[in-house]
């Protein structure tokens, strides 16, 4: 139990893992769920919301490269099961929709795994800017990107 509670403890250290296991997958255990097994979805999912707007927040045009890569990562997830992928879309969606200027440069050069979710990402835009949401739609068309 001790070698699994250190495990435990390294991977939990790291935070583009713990980033990762946050935003992608269904069943993934948090920290906090080896103290309180505690198996409320509800409460899990906002947790993990809440997560991603925070994740949100720490985006910054210095730190963009970083997390564009994180991004891009996530979305190279092999998975036909979209319960993977509920928390990274809507961190996708709200990322467009508070920060349109960032998701314009994230597109710039999306790869073909991110323009998966392509559909999210245009939606914030729709909520929040939609001359940028115009913009993405027009330059994706004449790129045949979509």
């Amino acid at each position: 139990m001790n070698s699994i509670i250190r495990f435990r403890d390294r991977v939990n250290a790291d935070e583009p893992f713990v980033r990762y296991k946050t935003l992608v997958g269904f069943e993934t255990i948090l920290p906090q769920q080896w103290e309180d097994e505690d198996r409320d979805f509800q409460k899990l999912e906002e947790f993990r919301t809440g997560e991603a707007e925070r994740y949100i927040d720490a985006i910054t045009a210095e730190n963009e490269t970083e997390w564009f890569a994180f991004i891009e990562r996530c979305a190279e997830t092999k998975s036909n099961d979209g319960a993977t992928f509920l928390i990274f879309t809507k961190l996708l969606t709200n990322l467009a929709c508070r920060k349109p200027e960032t998701t314009k440069r994230l597109l710039t050069s999306a790869s073909l795994d991110l323009l998966k979710f392509l559909t999210a990402i245009l939606d914030g835009l729709y909520l929040g800017d939609r001359t940028s949401w115009r913009q993405c739609i027009e330059e994706h068309c004449q790129r045949r990107r979509i």
